[in-house]
């Protein structure tokens, strides 16, 4: 759906200087195309995968609790993981379709159930309060670090498996700046636990047939670079629930998929721009916030769109706000490069053009010959092309050079007599090749010939009289020859 909506500013001038009255404001409401931030966990759904998970592919040192072993970018990182299947966490995919009894998708050994999204999920188990605190962690190494102070966005997705008779609450991920291994001393009064965690649910998660959805934000006080996920409070302050049941496992294991990390602010990408003036810019809305909106004086809503569409006359602020703060951008408008180079000229063999184009500020330049320099000497014919750039503007220019035609002028009379002035018969010409120049008195006797179109003829010991030369040339490829004639006074 495309809506161009037509901003009268004269009342925004009033209350703060914004682009001025010349400024057309389109605002392209593109849904279909609208920015999205990004997702900052690898794999977050557990799609990818190493090795399908399978006893097959089991060893005595990596069974299928160690999850690195078969899923991507995804680690075991707690010190009691290395129990097999019913003690240890576990990778599920569809692609396991032999072993589907263990770790199949969606009938596995603890739940049938299909992921959120997607073939991949994993299987988390905690053991029930009062019979150990053995816990399962899974980590994953972020895609890029959080920025200290900014306000994140964190979810993902959980069940309860069907053969679990016990749930409990707690469930969430904590952040840290490196790789962490969680290390549990598998001891009911365990002080180890912070009791703490970016994430987590306060409610118990008993549910078997629906995926449940953890969700928060929180503001980074460091730069984390590493999530694990699992519980992370002491027995006394995690709630279990008996759910009933003969058969089954004793203690919640839980499932878990569809991870998403980022930054809940509205924040606009890209970042400060330098647009040229009478171009358009493109603004995203990148970030998790649902309640948004964009404004050129902090007063006035311009769209609630995730992308607008600006054209740009002048530099002004945007403004961009969401529930959880305020981004701005400043767009600077710059003239574009003008031209300063000739469009076609002339040049002869005998001489050579100097072009400058460095009257444009700030500006670089890239020729079609490779230089660099506003400045460049010109020596020869063809076509010049110059990209002249000033921040984002640029334009082509072209200058078209095409030699000379062959030109020469010859005088009808010239006057030997010793003063030094008009003494010599000397045509003279530009783009003259393979010249000949030859002269005859009235009875059609040669009295003069020359190559050579710098040398002329001084008259010699001849009497005043009317003569008659000829002169051949031809053009610089020697295609088409020329031939001009003509009578010469000669005057003592």
């Amino acid at each position: 759906m495309l809506i161009i909506l037509t901003k009268h500013l004269s009342l925004l001038n009033k209350k703060q200087k914004v682009p001025n009255k010349k400024l057309i404001l389109l605002l392209f409401l593109l849904s279909a195309f609208a920015g999205n931030s990004q997702n900052l966990v690898p794999n977050p759904s557990f799609e990818n995968y190493k090795l399908c998970p399978s006893i097959a592919n089991t060893t005595f040192t990596a069974p299928l609790d160690i999850i690195q072993r078969f899923c991507a970018d995804w680690e075991s990182v707690g010190t009691i993981q290395h129990f097999w299947v019913g003690g240890g966490g576990q990778y599920l995919n569809e692609c396991a379709n032999v072993d589907k009894s263990f770790c199949g998708i969606p009938q596995c050994v603890f739940a049938y159930q299909y992921a959120h999204s997607g073939k991949g999920m994993a299987l988390i188990p905690n053991t029930y309060g009062g019979y150990d605190q053995r816990r399962m962690y899974y980590g994953v190494k972020l895609i890029s670090q959080l920025k200290i102070g900014h306000r994140y966005y964190v979810s993902f997705f959980i069940s309860l498996a069907d053969s679990s008779r016990s749930a409990m609450n707690n469930i969430g991920v904590t952040f840290f700046t490196k790789k962490t291994e969680i290390i549990d001393t598998s001891n009911i009064t365990s002080l180890f636990y912070p009791n703490t965690a970016h994430i987590y649910s306060k409610n118990i998660i008993e549910d078997k047939v629906s995926w449940v959805k953890i969700e928060g934000t929180f503001i980074a006080d460091s730069a984390y670079t590493y999530m694990v996920v699992g519980n992370f409070f002491d027995y006394n302050k995690t709630t279990y629930k008996n759910l009933g049941g003969i058969n089954g496992l004793e203690y919640p294991a839980y499932l878990i998929d569809d991870f998403t990390v980022e930054e809940a602010k509205k924040t606009i990408s890209p970042t400060n721009k330098i647009i040229c003036k009478g171009d358009s810019v493109v603004l995203n809305a990148v970030g998790s916030s649902t309640d948004y909106y964009w404004s050129f004086n902090k007063v006035d809503t311009i769209s609630k769109e995730d992308r607008i569409s600006l054209m740009v006359d002048t530099s002004f602020n945007i403004y961009l706000f969401s529930n959880f703060g305020i981004d701005s951008l400043s767009i600077t408008s710059i003239d574009k490069p003008v031209k300063k180079i000739p469009t076609d000229t002339f040049l002869c063999k005998q001489y050579y053009i100097n072009v400058d184009a460095s009257a444009n500020n700030n500006a670089t330049y890239k020729w079609n010959t490779g230089n660099t320099s506003p400045i460049i000497t010109i020596d020869r014919a063809g076509l010049f092309i110059l990209e002249t750039t000033t921040g984002s503007c640029y334009r082509n220019d072209t200058l078209s050079v095409t030699s000379c035609q062959p030109t020469i002028f010859v005088p009808n009379a010239f006057t030997p007599n010793g003063d030094e002035i008009n003494g010599v018969f000397l045509p003279k010409g530009v783009q003259i090749y393979n010249y000949n120049l030859s002269i005859y008195n009235k009875w059609g006797q040669q009295v003069f010939q020359s190559n050579d179109i710098r040398q002329g003829w001084d008259g010699g010991d001849y009497p005043s009289d009317v003569y008659f030369y000829i002169i051949n040339y031809t053009d610089i490829d020697n295609i088409k020859p020329y031939k001009l004639s003509g009578n010469i006074s000669l005057l003592r």
